[in-house]
């Protein structure tokens, strides 16, 4: 409840005219933080084996390149799944045959 008061009252501000204005540079702020921490648990989480290009420790240290580390992380860090069926497998539906 503190920290969403707390970004609240960061991202606004009065201005001379006393209307709330928002702040740009904090909403960038919070946004890049948001992605940052949001890879930085996808890398946790990620086994070892789906990674893709470089190994998890040095994927970590490109990650503490704040700007461009975390998406990097996110749109080429791991490997896909293989798509698979959408749905599973229909079974055959018994005949219904008389005596």
């Amino acid at each position: 409840m503190v920290a969403a008061y707390f970004v609240t009252i960061t991202l606004l501000t009065v201005d001379a005219a006393g209307n709330l204005v928002l702040m740009g540079k904090a909403l960038v702020i919070v946004v890049g933080v948001a992605i940052f921490v949001y890879a930085l648990f996808d890398l946790i989480a990620t086994p070892g084996a789906k990674t893709r290009f470089i190994p998890k420790p040095i994927w970590f240290l490109a990650l503490l390149v704040v700007p461009v580390g975390p998406l990097l992380w996110i749109f080429f860090g791991q490997r896909s799944a293989p798509p698979g069926p959408s749905l599973p497998p229909a079974r055959p539906r018994p005949s219904a045959k008389g005596p």
